[in-house]
C-alpha cells in the first residue's frame, strides 16, 4: 500500500523482478482515510484468502519547528498518518482475524531529525498477537 501511484507501481516491479508477484498485491492507499483501509483489507482477504498479520509501519516527518510557527493543518496531517493510521489498521485488520480466532498486530515508529535530513534512530517495535 502507497498513497503514491508512482512509487506504489515501482514497488510492484522490484516485486515482479523477484518472481513473488503471486504473493503480493498492491493497493493505491491513503492510511488516514477508513475506506482506504476497508479497501485494503478487503483486497488482502480476496487474493489471499486470509489475514494473519498486520504491520502498520506508515509514516511522515510529520509538522517540525518552533512551536510559534507549525501549521496547525500540517499538525492534524502528522497524527492521522502517525496515530490514526494504527488505530484503522489495527480496527480493520482485527475484524477478520478475529473471525479466525488468531492473529498479530505489529507496529514500527521510527522518527528522528537532525538538521533536515532523517534518520531511523528513535525507534520503537511493538508487537501484539492473541489466538483463542
Amino acid at each position: 500500500a502507497d498513497m503514491n501511484q508512482v512509487t506504489l507501481e515501482e514497488t510492484f516491479e522490484l516485486i515482479k523482478q523477484k518472481n513473488f508477484e503471486q504473493n503480493a498485491c498492491i493497493c493505491l492507499t491513503d492510511v488516514s482515510v477508513e475506506q482506504d483501509i476497508e479497501k485494503l483489507v478487503s483486497m488482502a482477504m480476496e487474493q489471499f484468502g486470509s489475514l494473519d498479520i498486520l504491520f502498520n509501519n506508515a509514516g511522515i516527518g510529520g509538522a517540525v519547528g518552533p512551536i510559534t510557527h507549525i501549521n496547525a493543518d500540517e499538525w492534524d496531517r502528522s497524527f492521522q498518518i502517525l496515530l490514526k493510521s494504527v488505530f484503522l489498521g489495527s480496527k480493520h485488520a482485527a475484524r477478520v482475524m478475529k473471525k479466525k480466532y488468531h492473529g498479530r498486530l505489529n507496529y514500527k515508529y521510527c522518527i528522528d531529525s537532525r538538521n533536515g535530513r532523517w534518520f531511523w534512530s528513535s525507534c520503537l517495535f511493538c508487537s501484539e498477537s492473541w489466538s483463542y
